[in-house]
């Protein structure tokens, strides 16, 4: 019944993830997905204008141009987004967040330009979630050493230790759901409108858009890189 519903305007509901090509690794069939083709394109443009910057920073003037002012406020955007939130630990961790942010935020608003959203994919949310829980634990071994590190998971008795183990990998789900599931709720709505609202989905969707791919898009990638920046802070002042 509710196939038919959303199908009876002719077009096929799909947000699913489809593989674009595939080739044989150690015997193995490798798909490239629609997840790849929109995670390698944001990668290229990070590259791109990261050389760009580097090359107009390298003629930075004491009075900033357009170009170089530009070029400064996101870097004190994100300089301020990691020191407001970790403080003394934020110079060890200030590349990692901004960069993340930006990766984020650029998938998250790629669908504006016909992509398939590479955060809609629990696999990529997935690894980011894993590269934050892996610096969690290296970030409390280097600041508490091994014995402070066992101390904490039978804290504050050690009954307690299944459920801090619990926890500590609790990140990787909690990260990673939250991100995966609001990217995909947007697409799985932008989708039922253009089917079931097919014949006057004309202009109006646009602002649905900047709603979902801009406006949400940019508060999660906000929202990823806080948590991750709590959980940091935390295992490195073992609080």
């Amino acid at each position: 019944m509710g196939n038919t519903f959303l199908l009876a305007s002719g077009v096929e509901l799909d947000f699913m993830i489809h593989g674009v090509f595939s080739y044989q690794l150690f015997g193995q069939t490798v798909w490239i997905t629609t997840t790849h083709i929109c995670a390698l394109i944001v990668i290229l443009v990070m590259s791109t204008f990261c050389i760009f910057a580097h090359s107009k920073m390298k003629k930075a003037t004491e009075v900033p141009g357009g170009i170089q002012n530009g070029l400064e406020m996101i870097v004190e955007f994100l300089d301020g987004l990691v020191n407001g939130t970790m403080e003394v630990f934020a110079p060890s961790f200030r590349n990692y967040i901004g960069t993340v942010f930006i990766f984020v935020w650029l998938c998250n608003t790629s669908g504006l330009f016909g992509l398939r959203n590479a955060t809609a994919d629990y696999s990529l949310t997935f690894g980011l979630a894993v590269i934050t829980f892996l610096l969690v634990n290296i970030s409390e071994f280097k600041y508490h050493r091994l014995k402070g590190y066992i101390k904490h998971l039978f804290e504050p008795l050690p009954v307690f230790l299944p459920i801090n183990l619990i926890g500590k990998f609790s990140y990787v789900i909690s990260l990673s759901l939250r991100l995966f599931a609001n990217n995909l709720s947007g697409i799985i709505m932008m989708m039922m409108v253009y089917v079931l609202l097919r014949p006057i989905a004309i202009g109006w969707p646009s602002f649905l858009h900047a709603f979902f791919d801009v406006f949400v898009g940019s508060l999660q990638a906000y929202v990823f890189c806080v948590l991750s920046m709590i959980y940091i802070k935390n295992a490195c002042a073992g609080e």
